[in-house]
């Protein structure tokens, strides 16, 4: 369908396509005159026929199917879930205590943060008996409430749980207390930290493979392989007053 009465930049648009410049078809004249609108020195029969011509060089020289694709971009949930959480968010602070929590110290210090572990996959490669020790390795799974991570599942009916960059939101400091020697540069290698809907922090480190201290290797090692000793990767903290670990021999349930 042809509009007979085009809105004038239209008209400007048709003028540029089919003048001697641009298309090497006639140039109809300035704006002032026919190429514009009828007026006293053009009838609209004359105007008519000029905008008829020009519709029909312009279809000439278009193609016969038009195609055009459209890029629609979508915001990802899950990322915008970690920026509304760490907006605001200071890792260098502890998190605060739930609404329900109360202060336990008559001074005002606030009770430290309640972080459970379990050691998993662990496997002894070496027993020393002259030295009381093991070669170990094994996986430390640490697991807290952050009362300032939770999001709205009706918001985000998609997102049940994101991953987070080691620093971007506390964390506590451990150390392996009975290690004596690692035999790599760093003890403990950090590989995930994941945050579910409910504010519950689940932060997987491997422990590298090292040596470790037993509790007690007694003189039963001559009856290996029937022998019996007290052998573990012991976990502890610097500061109680800013968590405190709870030892754990199940999976955390989120």
């Amino acid at each position: 369908t042809v509009d007979q009465n085009p809105p004038t930049g239209l008209i400007y648009a048709l003028q540029v396509l089919t003048s001697d410049e641009a298309s090497g078809h006639f140039d109809f004249g300035p704006p002032s005159e026919c190429s514009i609108s009828p007026g006293p020195t053009c009838t609209l029969e004359d105007y008519n026929s000029i905008l008829t011509s020009v519709w029909a060089d312009l279809l000439e020289d278009l193609p016969d199917t038009i195609s055009t694709s459209v890029q629609i971009k979508t915001s990802d949930p899950s990322a915008q879930v970690v920026r509304e959480r760490l907006q605001l968010y200071n890792p260098n602070v502890r998190p605060p205590l739930d609404d329900d929590a109360e202060i336990e110290f008559a001074d005002g210090r606030l009770p430290p943060v309640q972080v459970k572990s379990v050691l998993r996959d662990t496997q002894i490669f070496e027993l020393y008996t002259e030295d009381s020790s093991i070669l170990a390795q094994g996986l430390l799974v640490l697991s807290w409430i952050d009362p300032e991570l939770p999001w709205s599942i009706e918001l985000f009916p998609d997102v049940e749980s994101v991953d987070i960059d080691l620093g971007a939101i506390w964390t506590p400091t451990v150390i392996l207390s009975n290690l004596l020697k690692s035999g790599t540069r760093e003890p403990l290698t950090h590989l995930g930290i994941t945050v579910y809907a409910n504010g519950t922090v689940v932060w997987e480190q491997r422990v590298n493979t090292g040596e470790f201290r037993c509790g007690s290797i007694d003189e039963t090692v001559f009856e290996f392989p029937f022998d019996t000793h007290h052998c573990g990767i012991f976990i502890s903290s610097y500061s109680v007053d800013e968590f405190r670990l709870e030892a754990t021999n199940h999976d955390f349930q989120v």
